[in-house]
Protein backbone atom coordinates (compact mmCIF):
# COMPACT_ATOMS: atom_id res chain seq x y z
CA UNK A 1 0.00 0.00 0.00
CA UNK A 2 1.35 3.15 -0.93
CA UNK A 3 2.50 5.91 1.57
CA UNK A 4 0.03 8.69 2.68
CA UNK A 5 1.02 11.86 1.27
CA UNK A 6 2.05 14.62 3.90
CA UNK A 7 0.67 18.19 3.20
CA UNK A 8 1.33 21.10 4.95
CA UNK A 9 -1.46 23.17 6.47
CA UNK A 10 -1.47 26.87 6.23
CA UNK A 11 -3.60 28.59 8.85
CA UNK A 12 -3.32 32.65 8.78
CA UNK A 13 -4.86 35.86 9.20
CA UNK A 14 -1.92 37.65 8.12
CA UNK A 15 -1.20 37.70 4.49
CA UNK A 16 2.67 38.00 4.69
CA UNK A 17 2.79 34.75 6.90
CA UNK A 18 0.57 33.36 3.76
CA UNK A 19 3.09 34.63 1.16
CA UNK A 20 6.48 33.07 3.05
CA UNK A 21 4.80 30.06 4.04
CA UNK A 22 3.65 29.59 0.25
CA UNK A 23 6.89 30.05 -1.14
CA UNK A 24 8.90 27.93 1.88
CA UNK A 25 6.09 25.19 0.72
CA UNK A 26 7.10 25.07 -2.96
CA UNK A 27 10.86 24.40 -2.13
CA UNK A 28 9.86 20.82 -0.42
CA UNK A 29 5.99 19.99 -0.98
CA UNK A 30 3.73 18.86 -3.13
CA UNK A 31 0.49 20.09 -2.28
CA UNK A 32 -1.07 22.30 0.57
CA UNK A 33 -4.22 22.49 2.67
CA UNK A 34 -5.06 26.01 3.31
CA UNK A 35 -7.09 27.01 6.19
CA UNK A 36 -10.18 29.45 5.88
CA UNK A 37 -12.34 30.53 8.70
CA UNK A 38 -14.57 33.64 9.01
CA UNK A 39 -14.84 34.05 12.74
CA UNK A 40 -18.28 32.97 13.02
CA UNK A 41 -18.26 28.99 12.24
CA UNK A 42 -15.12 28.73 14.02
CA UNK A 43 -13.97 31.63 16.22
CA UNK A 44 -10.70 32.29 14.69
CA UNK A 45 -10.25 34.89 10.78
CA UNK A 46 -7.85 34.23 8.24
CA UNK A 47 -6.80 35.36 4.85
CA UNK A 48 -9.36 35.92 2.27
CA UNK A 49 -9.83 34.36 -1.72
CA UNK A 50 -8.43 38.13 -2.57
CA UNK A 51 -5.39 37.73 -0.20
CA UNK A 52 -4.62 33.80 -1.70
CA UNK A 53 -5.06 35.17 -5.47
CA UNK A 54 -2.67 38.27 -4.37
CA UNK A 55 -0.20 35.57 -3.29
CA UNK A 56 -0.44 33.25 -6.41
CA UNK A 57 0.07 29.26 -4.82
CA UNK A 58 1.92 27.12 -7.29
CA UNK A 59 1.42 24.04 -5.87
CA UNK A 60 -1.71 22.67 -5.97
CA UNK A 61 -4.16 23.05 -3.07
CA UNK A 62 -7.05 22.65 -0.86
CA UNK A 63 -9.28 24.43 0.87
CA UNK A 64 -10.76 23.43 4.01
CA UNK A 65 -13.89 25.98 4.05
CA UNK A 66 -14.26 26.66 7.95
CA UNK A 67 -16.86 29.43 7.68
CA UNK A 68 -21.07 29.11 7.97
CA UNK A 69 -22.96 29.56 4.62
CA UNK A 70 -19.68 28.43 2.80
CA UNK A 71 -22.42 28.75 -0.58
CA UNK A 72 -22.55 32.30 -0.22
CA UNK A 73 -18.64 33.01 -0.33
CA UNK A 74 -17.49 30.01 -2.65
CA UNK A 75 -17.79 31.32 -6.26
CA UNK A 76 -14.06 33.93 -5.47
CA UNK A 77 -12.41 30.50 -4.13
CA UNK A 78 -13.57 28.44 -6.81
CA UNK A 79 -12.13 31.00 -9.28
CA UNK A 80 -8.61 30.36 -7.79
CA UNK A 81 -8.50 26.56 -8.96
CA UNK A 82 -8.42 24.58 -5.83
CA UNK A 83 -8.10 20.89 -6.53
CA UNK A 84 -10.62 20.17 -3.51
CA UNK A 85 -12.68 22.19 -1.37
CA UNK A 86 -13.36 20.64 1.89
CA UNK A 87 -16.80 21.43 3.48
CA UNK A 88 -18.29 20.58 7.25
CA UNK A 89 -21.84 19.79 6.29
CA UNK A 90 -23.44 21.56 9.37
CA UNK A 91 -21.84 24.65 8.25
CA UNK A 92 -24.26 24.95 4.89
CA UNK A 93 -27.85 25.65 6.09
CA UNK A 94 -29.29 25.62 2.27
CA UNK A 95 -28.36 22.85 0.58
CA UNK A 96 -25.81 21.37 1.00
CA UNK A 97 -25.97 18.62 -2.19
CA UNK A 98 -26.41 21.49 -4.30
CA UNK A 99 -23.10 22.94 -2.80
CA UNK A 100 -21.08 19.93 -3.51
CA UNK A 101 -22.50 19.69 -7.41
CA UNK A 102 -21.60 23.25 -7.73
CA UNK A 103 -18.22 22.70 -6.52
CA UNK A 104 -17.65 19.94 -9.03
CA UNK A 105 -19.01 21.52 -11.65
CA UNK A 106 -16.45 24.11 -11.50
CA UNK A 107 -13.68 21.70 -11.81
CA UNK A 108 -12.75 21.00 -8.09
CA UNK A 109 -13.17 18.03 -5.58
CA UNK A 110 -15.68 18.35 -3.00
CA UNK A 111 -14.65 16.49 0.28
CA UNK A 112 -17.27 16.12 3.35
CA UNK A 113 -15.16 17.14 6.86
CA UNK A 114 -16.25 15.22 9.88
CA UNK A 115 -15.41 16.92 13.31
CA UNK A 116 -16.15 15.71 16.45
CA UNK A 117 -19.45 17.32 17.11
CA UNK A 118 -20.96 15.53 13.69
CA UNK A 119 -18.65 12.05 13.21
CA UNK A 120 -21.36 10.03 14.61
CA UNK A 121 -24.55 11.36 12.36
CA UNK A 122 -25.59 10.23 8.87
CA UNK A 123 -23.89 12.09 6.04
CA UNK A 124 -24.77 9.05 3.52
CA UNK A 125 -25.74 11.02 0.60
CA UNK A 126 -22.43 13.13 0.84
CA UNK A 127 -20.22 10.43 1.28
CA UNK A 128 -21.35 9.04 -1.14
CA UNK A 129 -20.86 12.57 -3.63
CA UNK A 130 -17.15 12.95 -2.25
CA UNK A 131 -13.89 12.08 -4.13
CA UNK A 132 -12.25 12.37 -0.24
CA UNK A 133 -13.55 12.21 3.15
CA UNK A 134 -11.15 13.99 5.73
CA UNK A 135 -11.37 13.34 9.49
CA UNK A 136 -11.00 16.82 11.50
CA UNK A 137 -8.80 14.81 14.26
CA UNK A 138 -7.89 18.15 16.33
CA UNK A 139 -10.22 21.02 17.94
CA UNK A 140 -11.32 23.43 14.92
CA UNK A 141 -9.98 26.43 14.27
CA UNK A 142 -6.02 26.17 15.69
CA UNK A 143 -3.65 24.92 15.12
CA UNK A 144 -1.16 23.16 18.38
CA UNK A 145 -4.31 21.44 19.85
CA UNK A 146 -3.90 17.62 20.85
CA UNK A 147 -5.21 14.99 18.44
CA UNK A 148 -8.61 13.57 19.39
CA UNK A 149 -8.12 10.10 19.15
CA UNK A 150 -12.37 9.62 19.74
CA UNK A 151 -12.06 10.85 15.91
CA UNK A 152 -9.59 8.85 14.82
CA UNK A 153 -12.14 5.90 16.38
CA UNK A 154 -14.78 6.25 14.08
CA UNK A 155 -12.13 7.17 11.24
CA UNK A 156 -11.37 3.34 12.00
CA UNK A 157 -15.07 2.43 11.62
CA UNK A 158 -15.49 4.08 8.58
CA UNK A 159 -12.70 2.60 7.14
CA UNK A 160 -13.75 -0.85 7.62
CA UNK A 161 -17.03 -0.13 6.10
CA UNK A 162 -15.61 1.72 2.97
CA UNK A 163 -12.09 0.54 2.75
CA UNK A 164 -11.75 1.39 -0.78
CA UNK A 165 -12.41 5.23 0.61
CA UNK A 166 -9.96 7.99 0.19
CA UNK A 167 -9.03 9.19 3.72
CA UNK A 168 -7.54 12.49 5.07
CA UNK A 169 -6.21 12.83 8.57
CA UNK A 170 -6.35 16.53 9.38
CA UNK A 171 -4.82 17.96 12.83
CA UNK A 172 -3.10 17.33 15.61
CA UNK A 173 -0.34 14.81 13.71
CA UNK A 174 3.33 15.72 14.67
CA UNK A 175 6.46 13.10 14.75
CA UNK A 176 5.30 11.67 18.13
CA UNK A 177 1.45 11.12 17.11
CA UNK A 178 1.86 9.97 13.36
CA UNK A 179 1.87 6.29 14.85
CA UNK A 180 -1.31 6.56 15.34
CA UNK A 181 -2.77 7.72 12.36
CA UNK A 182 -0.60 5.54 9.83
CA UNK A 183 -2.59 1.58 10.91
CA UNK A 184 -5.49 3.32 9.32
CA UNK A 185 -3.62 3.70 5.84
CA UNK A 186 -5.36 6.95 5.02
CA UNK A 187 -4.17 8.74 1.21
CA UNK A 188 -3.35 11.95 2.88
CA UNK A 189 -2.17 13.33 6.64
CA UNK A 190 -2.66 17.44 6.74
CA UNK A 191 -0.25 18.42 9.23
CA UNK A 192 0.20 22.44 10.50
CA UNK A 193 2.13 22.81 13.82
CA UNK A 194 4.25 19.70 13.21
CA UNK A 195 5.98 21.47 10.19
CA UNK A 196 5.55 25.41 11.83
CA UNK A 197 6.84 24.94 15.01
CA UNK A 198 9.89 23.07 14.32
CA UNK A 199 13.14 25.51 13.76
CA UNK A 200 13.61 23.81 10.21
CA UNK A 201 10.08 22.94 8.52
CA UNK A 202 11.42 21.83 5.42
CA UNK A 203 13.53 19.03 7.79
CA UNK A 204 10.09 18.44 10.07
CA UNK A 205 8.43 18.10 6.54
CA UNK A 206 10.83 14.86 5.16
CA UNK A 207 10.98 13.43 8.99
CA UNK A 208 7.35 13.01 8.96
CA UNK A 209 7.74 11.69 4.99
CA UNK A 210 9.80 9.29 6.39
CA UNK A 211 7.93 8.31 9.13
CA UNK A 212 4.87 8.24 7.17
CA UNK A 213 6.51 5.36 5.52
CA UNK A 214 7.19 2.79 8.00
CA UNK A 215 3.65 1.42 8.36
CA UNK A 216 3.71 -1.56 5.26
Amino acid sequence: MASPEIIPAILTNDPNDLNKKLRLCESFAHSLHIDIMDGVYVASTSVTANHLRDAAPQLPFELHMMVRQPSAIINPYLALGPQRVIIHPDSERTNVVQLFKHIQESGSEASVAFAKSTVHEDWSQLIAMSQQITFVTVQLGGQGNPLQTDVLVAAATFCQLHPKGIIEIDGGVNAGTIGSVLPLHPSRIVIGSGIWNAADPKAAYEELVRRSASVP
